[in-house]
């Protein structure tokens, strides 16, 4: 009977050891230095399994306005010190890689965030910026993401009063 604890034990460890290994690799900020982004996609430079997306929803079937592309780049190369803030993650997202998942993230340079700037500016929709509801793994409060919400209605009310990008023709 005592082998049999050993190894319960053993795998205990070890299944924690394993989730505290992918908190690390998927919860902790980190520099955007560290990852290639393509218009909203991006991944780490040293894992393409990790996708991470500026958006929450939408992402491929939301309207967006021309240049978007362009300006998360310039935006990117012009704040180096942004760090990337991981919002909820969504497990196995690509067929044939079991750890591979896509992460809803925010990049933000001290009190500058890309993703207000792309609503505030009419790149995108505010909703884009809603979590998936999904049972997604969440690494910010409650509070942060509400507060992160009452900036983009604010920021979407101001695009669209002003018919900056996808509100130009309303």
């Amino acid at each position: 009977m005592r082998p049999v604890r050993c190894l319960l034990l053993i795998i205990l460890i070890l299944a924690a050891f394993n989730s505290y290994a992918q908190m690390g690799r998927l919860g902790a900020t980190r520099s955007v230095e560290e990852f290639k982004f393509k218009s909203i996609f991006g991944a780490p430079k040293k894992d393409s399994t990790l996708a991470y997306c500026l958006l929450g929803t939408g992402f491929f079937k939301s309207r967006q306005a021309q240049g978007a592309d362009t300006l998360i780049a310039r935006w990117i190369k012009q704040h180096p010190a942004a760090r990337v803030i991981p919002v909820s993650t969504i497990q196995s997202t690509m067929l044939g890689a079991a750890n591979s998942s896509m992460t809803y993230c925010w990049i933000v340079d001290k009190e500058e965030n890309l993703n207000v700037y792309l609503i505030r500016n009419g790149y995108f929709p505010g909703g884009t910026m809603q979590k998936p509801k999904t049972d997604a793994k969440t690494y910010i409060s409650k509070k942060d993401y509400e507060e992160f919400m009452r900036q983009i209605r604010l920021a979407e009310l101001y695009a669209q009063k002003k018919k900056l990008g996808v509100w130009v023709k309303q």
